[in-house]
């Protein structure tokens, strides 16, 4: 139990040094990126990295920003994304992989009504043999 409990401090530490890291990018350097570049120089920086980002590294990034952003947020990073990959093949990538957890997600969402439906049903019966 030892273990765990360092392991989960260290991601704790992990967590927030990264968050720390991306807020002071956003704060600090992003508008620096707007006021120097225009918009299609920006885009063309953002497609270099992501085009020398690996596909794990990237997934992962996704993933976790997927869960943090709201609608809004999500589909102005994608489109953003989009934007700079346009006819390349992280774009088919992107597409692909976008898709896929669109879909995932909305299985896990439904998988999730479904069964919060039949526990609901389950009790009302229950309740309902109780009663008589």
């Amino acid at each position: 139990q030892e273990g765990e409990r360092r392991l989960q401090a260290a991601c704790v530490a992990v967590r927030v040094c990264l968050e720390t890291h991306v807020a002071r990018e956003e704060a600090e350097l992003w508008p620096l990126f707007e006021k120097h570049f225009t918009a299609t120089e920006q885009g063309r920086l953002v497609g270099l990295i992501i085009g020398r980002t690996g596909a794990e590294v990237l997934q992962s990034m996704l993933s976790w920003q997927r869960k943090a952003l709201s609608e809004d947020e999500k589909a102005a990073m994608i489109g953003s994304m989009r934007d700079a990959s346009r006819k390349t093949r992280f774009a088919s990538w992107l597409e692909t992989w976008w898709s896929s957890e669109e879909n995932a997600q909305a299985a896990a969402t439904a998988e999730a009504a479904a069964t919060e439906a039949a526990a609901t049903e389950a009790a009302a019966a229950q309740q309902q043999q109780q009663q008589q």
